[in-house]
């Protein structure tokens, strides 16, 4: 089963996507802030990370900026969600896509599928 890391400090949009997620056949771990999203990823492993990109650690350094500076979660495909559209990317991380606010679950599903290349069925080869 396709692990999500689930990273917002909205509680409501966290069960709300989450419920989406795991309807669409995903496993699903939830942090509210940085340093629980970073210990979740250590003990869960995730296949993909989706985060508020205003999520920052106790320093004020920005989540992205974290999971750049760590080999293994550089790697992991990511959807950031975001508040609004801005110029320039997320620096260092393979696989991000953004989601700008107000968004559709139904179009970060998408996004998720195809980060993971997750089949629809919930498991078969397609």
């Amino acid at each position: 089963m396709t692990r999500v890391l689930l990273v917002d400090n909205n509680a409501h949009l966290r069960r709300l996507l989450r419920g989406r997620f795991v309807r669409e056949g995903f496993h699903v771990v939830e942090a509210a802030d940085a340093a629980a999203a970073l210990s979740e990823a250590a003990r869960s492993a995730p296949d993909l990370i989706v985060h508020d990109a205003s999520i920052v650690d106790a320093a004020g350094r920005p989540f992205a900026d974290l999971l750049a500076e760590d080999g293994v979660l550089a790697q992991v495909p990511r959807i950031e969600l975001r508040a609004r559209a801005r110029a320039g990317g997320s620096r260092g991380v393979a696989g991000v896509a953004c989601v700008n606010h107000p968004f559709r679950p139904e179009q970060l599903l998408r996004l998720a599928h195809g980060a993971v290349q997750h089949p629809a069925d919930g498991g078969a080869d397609g």
